[in-house]
C-alpha cells in the first residue's frame, strides 16, 4: 500500500456521495474497505452526505471515518471542474492530484473523468470487485436491492455487470 509523505497509508480511492449512499442502503459501505483498505472522502462530499438528517449513508460514513479507514480530506477544487457538482468536482479535483481512482456513478461525470485521465470505478464495478475477492458469491441480488432503494442503475449497466461477474443475464427489465 502507497504510503503519504507521514507514512500513513495513502488512500486506495476517493468515494463520491451518490455510491456511499447507495453501498449503505443495502449495508455493503464496507466492502469499499475489504477491496481497497484506506478510503477518502473529500469534506464537501462529506458535507452532502451528513447535510440531511437521516440520509443513507451518513451514520455508515460517520462509523468508518472513527474506525479509520475512511479519510476525510481537504481540496480546493479545480475550476475545469466548475460545471459539475460541487461534490463531484472535489472528488474529481482530489482524484486527479493524487491518482487515485475516483468512485462515482453519473455517467456525465464520469465522461468528465476520462476527458481528464482520471480512473473511475462505480457502484457495480465495486460490487463485480467484491465477488472476485469472495467477499460475495452473487451480485444480481445486491443490485436488485440497490434499484428496489431508489438507486438508479439502467438496464444496460445492470446487464453488462451481470455478464462481467458471470452471472446469467436476466430477461426481465424489471427494477
Amino acid at each position: 500500500m502507497k504510503k503519504d509523505v507521514t507514512g500513513r497509508p495513502r488512500p486506495q480511492l476517493v468515494l463520491d456521495a451518490s455510491v456511499a449512499i447507495g453501498l449503505s442502503k443495502i449495508g455493503r459501505l464496507s466492502l469499499l474497505q475489504k477491496i481497497f483498505g484506506k478510503v477518502a472522502v473529500t469534506e464537501t462530499v462529506l458535507h452532502e452526505v451528513l447535510a440531511k438528517e437521516g440520509l443513507p449513508g451518513a451514520p455508515e460514513i460517520k462509523e468508518a471515518i472513527d474506525a479509520g479507514w475512511v479519510e476525510v480530506v481537504a481540496v480546493e477544487t479545480d475550476p475545469s471542474f466548475s460545471n459539475l457538482g460541487a461534490g463531484e468536482a472535489a472528488t474529481l479535483t482530489y482524484a486527479r492530484k493524487t491518482g487515485a481512482p475516483a468512485l462515482l456513478d453519473h455517467k456525465v461525470v464520469r465522461s468528465h473523468a476520462s476527458t481528464r485521465q482520471v480512473r473511475v470505478f462505480d457502484t457495480a464495478g465495486v460490487l463485480i470487485a467484491a465477488k472476485r475477492k469472495g467477499f460475495v458469491d452473487v451480485i444480481a441480488p445486491l443490485l436488485d436491492e440497490l434499484r428496489k432503494r431508489n438507486f438508479h442503475l439502467s438496464d444496460s449497466v445492470v446487464q453488462d455487470a451481470l455478464a462481467e461477474a458471470g452471472e446469467r443475464r436476466r430477461s426481465d427489465k424489471s427494477g
